[in-house]
């Protein structure tokens, strides 16, 4: 079975984008579940699951992150650590979003 990673996950509420993701580490991965309310037929927590604000900071306090709750909605995520996704997360270009900078001719913002 390949490595399952965790993420703390905050997806900007006006562009639904992920703006913030912290590691979750293996250790406060049993109390970040029970945050989260992962469901038992689920025990290496694959999926997405929602956070309510009282789950998000305590997970935040959990992994000494610093999130904003009143602009992005929280997700405890799983997925396959395979090093893809760490890229896909900090890499605006491979996802399709406008690289930071001067605006370009021709680009979407221009649209």
């Amino acid at each position: 079975m390949n490595q399952i990673a965790h993420s703390l996950v905050g997806y900007d509420r006006l562009s639904e984008r992920v703006a913030e993701e912290f590691a979750v580490p293996d250790a406060v991965l049993p109390k970040a579940k029970e945050l989260a309310r992962v469901p038992a037929d689920d025990p290496d927590a694959v999926m997405c699951y929602p956070l309510d604000v009282v789950g998000a900071l305590g997970l935040a306090d959990l992994i000494e992150a610093r999130i904003d709750p009143e602009r992005c909605d929280y997700f405890l995520e799983g997925f396959e650590d395979s090093g893809d996704c760490d890229r896909f997360v900090h890499d605006a270009e491979l996802r399709g979003d406008e690289p930071a900078g001067p605006r370009r001719a021709g680009s979407r913002r221009d649209a």
